[in-house]
């Protein structure tokens, strides 16, 4: 199964070497003005102990796989 995926993987890098080679010749370039915005949703806070979901308020920060990831986005 391995050897069938690395050959399969192996034509496909070569025919897209061969597309690019060809078409770097004429290249089309799309440049349109303005801003790019990027955006992400990321789990920042725990989810509240089962006694507190009624209360509607979120749990505690997760310092390493919350802020560690809204910081990296910045």
């Amino acid at each position: 199964m391995m050897l069938l995926l690395l050959l399969v993987l192996s034509i496909w890098v070569r025919s897209d070497r061969a597309d690019s080679t060809q078409s770097s010749e004429r290249r089309v370039v799309a440049h349109m003005p303005g801003d790019i915005i990027i955006g992400a949703l990321f789990s920042v806070h725990h989810q509240p102990p089962a006694d507190k979901v009624h209360e509607r308020k979120c749990g505690a920060v997760r310092e390493q796989y919350g802020i560690q990831r809204v910081e990296a986005m910045m």
